[in-house]
């Protein structure tokens, strides 16, 4: 989720099929993209179509799968978090 005017602009929430999302945790800033790869175990390979995101979001690693065609998405939503800036 991305709240712009919000304290921290990113949330992520946990996905869990056949129920709703997880509650929204946030992503603090700064956020770095260190690396996107293809699925490398085979837990991560059941999940199928997705590329695993591997992220910097203030002081903590994380990684997300996250389906391929929407990677760019997450990307530029990133981007778009961390150089927002509010008009006065």
């Amino acid at each position: 989720m991305m709240h712009l005017a919000g304290p921290e602009r990113l949330a992520w929430c946990k996905w869990r099929p056949f129920r709703t999302f997880g509650r929204p945790v946030p992503l603090p800033r700064p956020h770095e993209v260190i690396d996107v790869r293809e699925p490398s175990s085979f837990a991560e390979r059941q999940l199928g179509g997705v590329r695993v995101l591997t992220l910097r979001a203030g002081t903590e690693i994380w990684e997300m799968a996250v389906v391929a065609i929407d990677v760019p998405v997450v990307m530029t939503a990133l981007a778009e978090a961390e150089s927002w800036v509010p008009d006065d």
